[in-house]
Formats: C-alpha cells, structure tokens, sequence
C-alpha cells in the first residue's frame, strides 16, 4: 500500500518543555489583563461585561473581568446569577459569534 508513511513516535523529540509563553503582568495594576485583540488598544485593560433586558430596556448586570479573560467565559454563569439574584425567567438570548462555543450552548440548556 503506498501514501503517507505512518509517524514513529518513538523517532520525535519530546517538546522542549523549557519554552514557556512570557505572561505580561503591570507592576502598578496587577490586577489588570494584558489585552491584544483585532481594532483593541493594546496593554492592561480591563472588560466590561453587560447584560440588558431588551424588553424592559434596562441593565441587569454589570462584570468586570481584567482585559485578558475572554468574552464567553463569564457568559453563563452571570446568566444563572441574574436568574437566582432577581427571579428572572430568562426565555431568549443573544450575542456575537465570539460566544458560539460549545461551553456556551451546554450551558445554556440548564
């Protein structure tokens, strides 16, 4: 049979486990993120995170999270905090594709 030829893995390298991924961190706000995204200034930051009853066109709650924490990562679990905190029956929700996530669908169906 020819095509690829199947890879010996006792013939690779193991990774070089002395290369590690420099962390930014300030030295006069530690508890900032180091945030680098697309049309985003660069630095410590930090991110606001909102949740808006659209029906009733009001603010239901506010997170702030340093500017290195992704978007989706709080998403649910400030859901399920509104639905304890103020009785909400949440029926729909909405946001960009950056919260197109399996977490974000499995948490959704609790």
């Amino acid at each position: 049979m020819q095509g690829k030829k199947k890879c010996d893995p006792s013939k690779q390298s193991p990774p070089d486990k002395s290369e590690r991924k420099e962390v930014k961190r300030s030295t006069t706000d530690p508890d900032s993120g180091w945030l680098n995204r697309p049309q985003k200034p660069v630095g410590n930051h930090y991110l606001g995170h909102t949740s808006i009853d659209t029906k009733h066109g009001i603010i239901t709650d506010i997170h702030v999270t340093p500017g290195n924490v992704n978007d989706n990562d709080p998403y649910v679990e400030r859901l399920s905090l509104q639905k304890i905190k103020f009785g909400l029956s949440i029926q729909k929700v909405g946001a960009d594709k950056g919260y197109d996530s399996s977490l974000i669908h499995h948490g959704l169906k609790n």
